[in-house]
């Protein structure tokens, strides 16, 4: 990921994402499907594994700082809400995108991915949400397991106090993730 880069329309920190093919040719080049001034796709990529089920193993990339419509009806914008999106390991389509939901949540600042969290037999993904702002409480930040069919919210993990760093390591074990906060 190349979450700073400056796109050919000249749109800043849009930032863009290249697979490189085992000999080190360029597969692809991706970028967001609507660029955005600061979003910074490609903040974080993580493989996830066959999600698709065509064989190739797929991957996530990340744009934090997307900002998104409050509604419909409105101009506004809520800040820094983010999105992930789940692409094709065989030529980087979108497969499908998860939004965030609040502002300053920046969702999927981190991921990880190839873990089975709900044994389904398709691999699901870990977001790290830094700015969330579970149960009101300011930056306690959250990690999030979203489902490999779909994007769906398997496990929410919540931040206990705001204003604190959160230190989370997913490790397998048993039948999904265990999470630990530090």
């Amino acid at each position: 990921g190349a979450p700073g880069r400056r796109l050919d329309d000249g749109t800043r920190r849009a930032g863009a994402v290249t697979a490189y093919a085992d000999d080190r040719s360029i597969a692809f080049s991706l970028r967001a499907s609507e660029p955005q001034l600061a979003a910074q796709y490609g903040t974080a990529v993580s493989v996830i594994g066959d999600i698709d089920g065509d064989g190739v193993g797929d991957y996530a990339s990340s744009e934090p700082f997307l900002d998104l419509p409050i509604d419909a009806l409105r101009s506004d914008l809520e800040e820094d809400v983010g999105r992930v999106a789940f692409l094709s390991g065989a030529g980087g389509a979108d497969i499908f995108d998860v939004l965030g939901t609040r502002t300053g949540s920046r969702l999927g600042r981190a991921l990880a991915g190839g873990v089975d969290w709900n044994d389904d037999g398709v691999p699901d993904l870990v977001s790290g949400n830094p700015g969330d702002s579970p149960d009101l409480r300011r930056g306690a930040g959250s990690v999030t397991i979203h489902s490999g069919i779909g994007g769906s919210t398997l496990a929410t993990y919540r931040g206990r106090r705001g204003l604190e760093t959160r230190f989370v390591a997913a490790t397998r074990g048993g039948p999904g993730v265990l999470v630990r906060p530090f």
